[in-house]
């Protein structure tokens, strides 16, 4: 122990010293000696060492927030930083459907997702739009507990098969999937677990807000997004890369209409199926197309083959007595008959083993509009024969009966029509009453159309025109003459 002696704080001028035996005025400053031991003295070294760190560490602080201050001006201020539109995850090849991954690793595009451009009809109704959804998936290799980790997610996601997941993620990959197209509450909810190793993709699910309404005719698309039927496949490449809505020629209202009547013919003659189409004569563009049984659109997956099967332009039918127009069209148009014409339907043509008959005929000579208003096989058959199989096929060949029509519908089917060596008599007169020969639906209207807007055939479209543009070209097939006559006679 060091005895020193060091002097006190200074006294306050009131704090004086007396001399014993003088005066009070005599006063004199007190000193005092203070005798301190090696551990206080230990204590204040260690109490200055730590001021002066302290010191240090809050200049180091002022330091750095002013220099976060600076770069925060600078970023939002001075320069502000342009967000990237793209950003790229290293991460190995996604499976398509079962969570399999390739070894190699693949960047992916993870940055905003441009969604499939949205269809509507004619008049801005919208028929199909994609939804913002989220793709779940894991890298096993950096989970901690699988089990309690498929637990978790099982809570926050119902669907989830807790097993299923449990499995994926004790797996040696590197890239799961564990669920596609949830939705963005769903992916809240997970994503405040703080899962490490969970990631979300962003995807796109396509919805359907009218359900049935044209159902085969805008088709679907599978869990990846890609066109797989009707519109929708067709245009696939168009509406992801072109944001704008696309613009079908259907009207919902009559679509609608359609249906309703369809759907009472079918109750009442106790129907297999059924199909409808309204076509805009003067340009090919079709207003409606529908065939039953359909099927919602959502739920593509639980239809069956032949809901999803679109009579109006894959099935291939007879066509029957519709086509006496076109074999009444082909003897005037060639100038083989005239209208005042009479054809022999007093009895059955008996050729080779088939016989030709009507159903409740007249059983005697018609004239060429009785024919039409009758309905007579005999009597097309006989105007058939007298314009001959040559003049048949190529009219056939012309009105586009013979090949796909060219609409924009992936499931357009070819006719089934004999070839030009076994197109003997047989052949032409029974296809003169529409037998002996099948076509779409679709055939039959495109045809009808060109036999009543004057004679022009177009190709059936179902996009809308714009406004703007001009007029759809067409191929004339026959005279106006022919057409105008052809109008008063289907009026009978």
């Amino acid at each position: 122990m060091t005895d020193q002696a060091i002097p006190t704080d200074p006294p306050s001028p009131s704090a004086v010293a007396h001399r014993f035996g003088a005066p009070s005025a005599a006063g004199v400053p007190r000193m005092e000696n203070v005798r301190l031991t090696a551990p206080d003295l230990a204590r204040r070294a260690t109490m200055a060492k730590a001021r002066s760190r302290l010191v240090l560490t809050a200049a180091g602080f002022a330091m750095l927030f002013a220099a976060l201050v600076l770069k925060l001006a600078d970023a939002t201020i001075v320069d502000p930083v342009v967000p990237k539109q793209e950003a790229q995850l290293r991460l190995p090849d996604p499976p398509p459907t079962d969570g399999t991954a390739p070894a190699a690793a693949t960047a992916y595009d993870y940055g905003p997702h441009a969604a499939r451009a949205s269809i509507t009809d004619r008049n801005g109704e919208i028929l199909a739009i994609s939804l913002p959804t989220a793709g779940l998936y894991a890298n096993p290799r950096e989970m901690i507990d699988a089990a309690d980790t498929a637990h978790k997610l099982k809570a926050a996601l119902a669907s989830l098969d807790e097993d299923a997941v449990r499995t994926r993620l004790q797996s040696e990959k590197q890239f799961v999937y564990l669920a596609r197209q949830i939705t963005p509450r769903e992916q809240l909810n997970i994503n405040g677990l703080g899962i490490p190793g969970v990631y979300f993709q962003p995807t796109e699910r396509r919805h359907y807000p009218l359900g049935r309404v044209a159902a085969q005719v805008l088709g679907g698309v599978d869990v990846d997004g890609h066109g797989v039927a009707g519109v929708e496949r067709f245009f696939d490449e168009r509406l992801r890369n072109e944001p704008q809505p696309l613009a079908l020629s259907l009207d919902v209202r009559v679509q609608a209409v359609v249906r309703d009547e369809l759907s009472k013919s079918m109750a009442e003659f106790q129907a297999i199926g059924a199909c409808g189409i309204v076509m805009d004569v003067r340009t090919g563009e079709v207003l409606a197309m529908v065939s039953l049984p359909d099927y919602d659109a959502n739920d593509v997956g639980h239809a069956t083959p032949d809901q999803r099967f679109n009579r109006a332009v894959t099935a291939m039918y007879e066509p029957g007595s519709t086509f006496k127009l076109q074999t009444a069209s082909l003897a005037l148009d060639s100038g083989t008959v005239q209208i005042w014409n009479e054809f022999d339907a007093s009895g059955p043509i008996h050729i080779g083993r088939f016989t030709i008959t009507d159903f409740q005929g007249k059983h005697r000579w018609l004239y060429l509009p009785e024919v039409l208003a009758y309905s007579s096989n005999i009597g097309a058959a006989r105007m058939a024969a007298a314009v001959g199989a040559e003049k048949q096929r190529a009219w056939m060949e012309r009105m586009g009966m013979l090949s796909r029509l060219g609409i924009e519908l992936p499931e357009a089917g070819v006719p089934l029509a004999p070839p030009a060596a076994n197109w003997k008599e047989i052949a032409t007169l029974t296809i003169g009453f529409g037998h002996g020969i099948a076509v779409s639906p679709l055939h039959v209207v495109d045809g009808t159309a060109a036999v009543a807007n004057g004679g022009t055939l177009y190709r059936p479209t179902i996009l809308a025109r714009d406004p703007g543009a001009q007029p759809r070209q067409g191929m004339r097939v026959m005279q106006q003459s022919t057409s105008d006559i052809m109008r008063k006679l289907m009026r009978l």
